[in-house]
């Protein structure tokens, strides 16, 4: 039985009472000290162990840590009682207008106390005096635990050091003390939950080790820090519930601004994606986010390319392909490779930035798409359930609201095109949206051509939509025409032909300016050469046109050339906006390779009969591969 990915989710978030973060068996504060210092003998390596704590029989103590049970601890050479001491006397001076105490507090809290040294004259810094600091560090945030409900508006100052402390950069003994900290802050001071939130979702950009590693602590891992913000937000969340509907904006105002780095992107989109898992109350919330943020990228994307040059365009293929070839390296190196892979030249001159933007955005697009293809797959491995059902749901109305009213969006609907292939129930939902839509008489006009021009490259490109969906789709909008045509034939007009004349410079004399008849197959000589015989107007859109130019993706047209203005008129004629078009993201394509049909040519038309856009090009009926390059294509020949 196929378990589906909402349903593992779910259970992530209801796995029973809450379990203290800090609950750690070896976890005692302190260090491991001389011997002479500690009392320890030569044969007691382990560090931690308290004196008062010592049995004969040597064994390691073991201490809980937990919000409602702050033991106290020997720090080094000071206990916990001391430190609490000093801090309150801080705290107590501040009350009274004295600050140089509390501005010392505040300055420890954030770790940029004065190390410890032997002898000042001697550069080496001691690492049992590097040791102690570190801990002197934990032992003041187990102190200070006591003194959250004194923490209000007079001390906004500390607070704030407080949570510019690098805790992500330190051991995990010292984050789990600073999130139960954060914990006991938010529980005597509410307020400070958008704070202390904030804080934590401004650390979901995070990708690389100098945006969190602490000079004298060993460096932490990438995935260890994730982790790390994730239980501290997990444990926030469970604690306090009213904490989902604060971090709903918050998430929204941390997201990574549109010219920020794709590794901020990249990190950010990963992180949401996990805080969905435990946060069933933000899934919706964050695919929207996510989504919105992406046609954004989408559409910036698609008008940088429509406005490059082939030249350009290549760079931008050459540029991705560059990036693919180091896509294994480390995050830091990568990212250096990419800046030099854009371009040989050292400055960044307008045609370098336009083309890295462009190449960045590009992978934006790729990896985000890619990593909500994937979490949505193993939804759809029974499109038959009420569940794949309920989220296709969902992303119909992101689509209706988010990507059908936007132009020029090109890859952010292949979510929808994807999926709405899994079933024909599925086929069925989005097919009749679109007509919905397409005939409801108080959408604006734009919006329903849009959903037109879906509908229509949903039936066409669409490998797994069966024949009789496509006869199904042509009855329904049959019947609407004729309902359509029912209404409006009784009182439809033709057009007054009388303002013909205000174009005509002269006519015959038999002519009877009063008789429309009596123009036809006359000599007129018109006022401008404007005015033509209805052949030549239709000329204007020829067959070739109003389906796909063969030669469209050969030279980016797929990238390129995906919608309408709406400043240009031409979008109130037929036209060819088709949404679907090739996709040709190089790492995501795999989602969608084998739901697309390519054009192809009718079995025996000739493509010169097509109209003289075709230029006299020839197609190769036996051929089966139909050239669909784009501008990101380049990049990925022969990669597949």
């Amino acid at each position: 039985m196929t378990v589906s990915m909402t349903a593992q989710l779910a259970r992530v978030a209801t796995t029973g009472p809450l379990k203290p973060i800090l609950k750690s068996p070896s976890s005692i504060i302190g260090v491991r000290r001389s011997r002479d210092e500690a009392g320890l003998d030569d044969g007691d390596s382990d560090a931690g162990t308290s004196e008062g704590a010592r049995s004969p029989s040597r064994k390691r103590v073991r201490v809980e840590f937990d919000l409602d049970n702050i033991e106290i601890y020997e720090i080094g050479s000071r206990s916990v009682e001391e430190i609490r001491n000093e801090i309150r006397d801080a705290l107590d001076r501040h009350t009274q207008g004295e600050d140089e105490d509390y501005d010392i507090l505040k300055q420890t809290l954030q770790g940029k106390s004065v190390s410890y040294q032997e002898d000042d004259d001697d550069d080496v810094i001691d690492p049992v005096a590097i040791a102690k600091q570190r801990q002197e560090l934990k032992g003041y945030y187990i102190a200070l635990t006591a003194f959250a409900s004194r923490l209000g508006r007079s001390c906004d100052g500390l607070v704030k050091g407080v949570l510019q402390c690098q805790w992500l950069g330190r051991d995990d003994q010292f984050a789990k003390i600073y999130i139960q900290f954060l914990a006991a802050l938010v529980s005597a001071q509410g307020p400070r939950l958008t704070q202390v939130l904030s804080m934590i979702v401004d650390k979901f950009c995070s990708s690389r080790l100098s945006e969190w590693a602490v000079e004298g602590w060993p460096s932490v891992p990438r995935g260890a820090v994730q982790e790390r913000i994730h239980v501290a937000l997990r444990y926030i969340l469970r604690l306090f519930p009213v904490a989902e509907s604060i971090l709903d904006p918050i998430l929204a105002g941390h997201y990574p601004f549109h010219e920020d780095p794709k590794r901020a992107h990249l990190a950010y989109v990963d992180n949401l994606l996990r805080l969905r898992q435990y946060s069933p109350k933000l899934r919706n919330l964050i695919i929207d986010l996510i989504i919105s943020r992406l046609v954004k990228i989408d559409v910036e994307m698609q008008m940088d390319l429509d406005d490059m040059d082939d030249t350009l365009a290549a760079m931008v293929g050459m540029a991705l392909k560059s990036a693919q070839e180091h896509e294994h390296q480390d995050e830091e190196d990568s990212d250096d490779s990419d800046n030099e892979s854009v371009s040989s030249a050292e400055s960044e001159d307008d045609e370098y930035v336009r083309v890295k933007t462009a190449k960045e955005n590009i992978e934006k697009m790729d990896s985000i798409l890619d990593s909500l293809f994937e979490l949505y797959t193993p939804v759809f491995a029974n499109p038959q359930s009420k569940e794949a059902m309920d989220v296709f749901e969902y992303l119909l109305t992101e689509f209706s609201h988010l990507i059908l009213p936007t132009i020029k969006s090109r890859h952010t609907q292949f979510l929808i095109f994807h999926f709405g292939q899994q079933s024909e129930r599925l086929m069925d939902a989005f097919c009749g949206t679109c007509i919905n839509i397409a005939f409801e008489s108080q959408r604006p006009l734009i919006l329903r051509q849009s959903a037109c021009a879906y509908l229509a490259s949903f039936v066409a490109r669409g490998a797994h939509v069966p024949g009789h969906i496509v006869v199904k789709v042509f009855e329904v909008l049959g019947y609407h025409l004729d309902e359509m045509r029912a209404v409006y034939e009784v009182s439809c007009r033709g057009p007054d032909v009388r303002r013909w004349q205000d174009l005509i410079r002269s006519v015959p004399e038999d002519v009877d300016k009063e008789d429309p008849l009596s123009y036809l197959d006359q000599e007129i000589e018109w006022e401008c050469a404007l005015p033509s015989s209805s052949t030549n107007l239709l000329n204007l859109r020829t067959t070739s046109d109003l389906i796909f130019p063969i030669g469209a993706y050969s030279n980016g047209g797929a990238l390129r050339d995906m919608s309408f203005d709406v400043n240009d008129e031409s979008w109130q004629q037929l036209g060819s906006y088709f949404p679907f078009d090739p996709y040709q993201l190089p790492k995501s394509k795999r989602w969608v390779d084998a739901d697309y049909l390519p054009w192809r040519p009718i079995p025996g038309l000739n493509p010169e009969e097509l109209g003289d856009d075709s230029d006299g090009e020839e197609v190769d009926d036996e051929d089966d591969e139909i050239d669909e390059d784009t501008a990101t294509e380049e990049g990925v020949e022969g990669d597949d």
